[in-house]
C-alpha cells in the first residue's frame, strides 16, 4: 500500500515538472514594442558658428566698401577696372566695358553683390538698371563723372561682437572738409554692421566713408 502512494507521488511530481516545462516554452516573448528602450542621450552640438577676427573683419568692410563704390554712392571714386576704348551708345548713355576678370556679366555681378550684403542694401543697390548693362556677352557700366567729396582720413577701427551672429566693425576718423586749409573734426565715427546669414558674413549695415589712407583696408 505504502509502495502504491510513493509511485502516485512520483507520477504527480513528474507530471508537475513536465507542465511547468510546456508552459515555459510556449509563453509568448514580450514584442519589441512593448520592450522599453533605453534611448542615449544625444551629445551636444559644438558651437559652430565662425568666430571674426580683426584682420577677418577690416577684409570684410574692405570688400563692402570696394563694391559699394562701383555703383557711384555718392559718387564713383573707385570705380571698376574698365576698357575706355570699348565703349558704346545705348538710349543716349554711353557705356564701357568691364575688364574686372572677376565679374564680366550681369549675372556675376548680381551674385558678388548679395554674397557681400544683405537682401536690403543689395537690392537697393541693384535697383538701379541702367548703372550695369550686359551688351554682347560682356558686362559694360555706364559712364558718369564723379563728384567732389568730403574727404575723411582713417585712424583705426575695432571689432564690438554683440553677439555669434553679429558685429560692428566701428571706425574711427578725422573728417578733412578743407584739405587746402586743413579744416578738420577730429575723432569722428562709423559703424558698419554685419551679420551670419546662411552660413556667410555679410554687411546689413553700411555708412559710406571715403577713405583717404586705405593701407589697413585691403581685401587682397
Amino acid at each position: 500500500m505504502k509502495t502504491n502512494k510513493m509511485v502516485i507521488l512520483i507520477a504527480f511530481i513528474l507530471l508537475g515538472l513536465c507542465f511547468s516545462a510546456c508552459s515555459a516554452e510556449t509563453r509568448p516573448s514580450p514584442s519589441p514594442s512593448a520592450q522599453r528602450i533605453e534611448s542615449p542621450e544625444p551629445p551636444p552640438s559644438p558651437d559652430h558658428t565662425p568666430q571674426v577676427t580683426d584682420e577677418q573683419a577690416a577684409k570684410l568692410y574692405a570688400e563692402a566698401l570696394r563694391v559699394w563704390e562701383w555703383f557711384g554712392y555718392p559718387e564713383v571714386i573707385k570705380p571698376l577696372a574698365v576698357d575706355y576704348d570699348d565703349a558704346k551708345e545705348i538710349d543716349g548713355y554711353w557705356y564701357i566695358r568691364v575688364t574686372d576678370n572677376s565679374i564680366q556679366t550681369y549675372a556675376e555681378l548680381e551674385s558678388r553683390v548679395h554674397s557681400i550684403f544683405g537682401s536690403e542694401i543689395a537690392d537697393r543697390l541693384l535697383d538701379n538698371e541702367q548703372q550695369f548693362k550686359d551688351i554682347d556677352g560682356s558686362l559694360y557700366i555706364r559712364d558718369t563723372a564723379g563728384g567732389s567729396v568730403v574727404a575723411k582720413a582713417f585712424q583705426s577701427a575695432e571689432v564690438l561682437v554683440e553677439s555669434g551672429q553679429k558685429f560692428i566693425y566701428r571706425i574711427m576718423y578725422d573728417m578733412r572738409e578743407d584739405l587746402d586749409d586743413g579744416e578738420s573734426r577730429m575723432g569722428e565715427k562709423q559703424d558698419q554692421v554685419f551679420e551670419l546669414i546662411d552660413g556667410a558674413w555679410k554687411c546689413t549695415k553700411f555708412e559710406y566713408i571715403p577713405i583717404l589712407d586705405d593701407t589697413l583696408l585691403t581685401s587682397e
